[in-house]
């Protein structure tokens, strides 16, 4: 009986090597199939020509287009109020020889709040801005640098975003980005001297942009955001002229690499559908 209890033994240690073979096996075909999936998604993402950022070019023949009222910005004037996050994890599609993959990009946001509580005060809503008549609500804002958009192939120091979203009455998120590029003027200072400074001992981030900061025309059109997943249902408004800023040297970097740094080149777009606005 020995020798039928020991193949017995082996038997069932080969029962269960096979059986974790096959647990294995099912393993990797299920992963296998979620990165096809994702894979598919990403081209297809990729593939749209309604993707951000994107090179602007202003010399392009566009029917003259004017309105003072189109664009709303509700902050004008007065101050945001914010809390940075965390330096987070963020990504950008990259295409290669085996396929499209997302790599690793640091950035932090500056999360919109509301205004600190006054006593006896009702406090205002969020900011937000309209636009063709939606009223978007402003969730955070965030630095790049270099630029994202190019102008006419050139990219500026830096460029800020102000994302907002609103969602419309069949419960679909649409976004509204306004993008600002940043200069380098160390002798004049801009509206985020205080921000990209990056002086851990400063506890107030919040930021105004003045009347005067706006550019009597703007360009817009209908694109992406620029990370993950990458949702092409974002209106992007870039204005041209770019404010001023003293401390684009002192802006945070981590292993030689600056937060929010471009990992996604000027994307295609049909130049017809970007269109300049001038407001007066």
């Amino acid at each position: 009986m020995p020798s039928g209890l020991g193949w017995m033994v082996r038997m069932n240690k080969r029962g269960e090597r096979e059986h974790n073979v096959n647990v294995a096996n099912r393993a990797k075909e299920a992963k296998e199939k979620k990165n096809a999936i994702h894979q598919a998604k990403l081209d297809s993402i990729t593939n749209n020509s309604r993707q951000s950022p994107t090179d602007i070019i202003t010399t392009f023949q566009r029917q003259p287009f004017t309105s003072s009222s189109m664009l709303q910005i509700g902050f004008l004037n007065n101050p945001i109020y914010v809390e940075r996050s965390d330096i987070h994890l963020g990504g950008e599609i990259t295409k290669t020889s085996a396929g499209t993959s997302v790599v690793p990009n640091l950035n932090c946001h500056y999360d919109a709040v509301s205004p600190p509580a006054q006593q006896g005060v009702t406090p205002p809503p969020k900011p937000s801005t309209t636009f063709n008549g939606g009223v978007y609500e402003l969730v955070q804002f965030h630095f790049h640098k270099t630029s994202e958009h190019t102008l006419d192939g050139n990219y500026h120091a830096m460029e800020v975003h102000f994302v907002h979203k609103m969602t419309n009455a069949d419960g679909d998120t649409q976004y509204l980005v306004l993008g600002f590029f940043l200069r380098d003027t160390p002798n004049d200072a801009g509206p985020f001297d205080h921000i990209v400074n990056w002086d851990n001992n400063v506890t107030d981030y919040s930021v105004t942009i003045r009347s005067s900061d706006i550019p009597n025309h703007y360009y817009t059109y209908p694109g992406s955001l620029t990370t993950p997943d990458f949702t092409a249902s974002v209106r992007w408004i870039i204005f041209s002229t770019p404010l001023n800023c003293k401390y684009i040297d002192n802006w945070k970097v981590i292993k030689n690499t600056p937060l929010g740094k471009p990992m996604r080149a000027p994307q295609r777009t049909l130049e017809s559908e970007v269109q300049r606005v001038d407001t007066n």
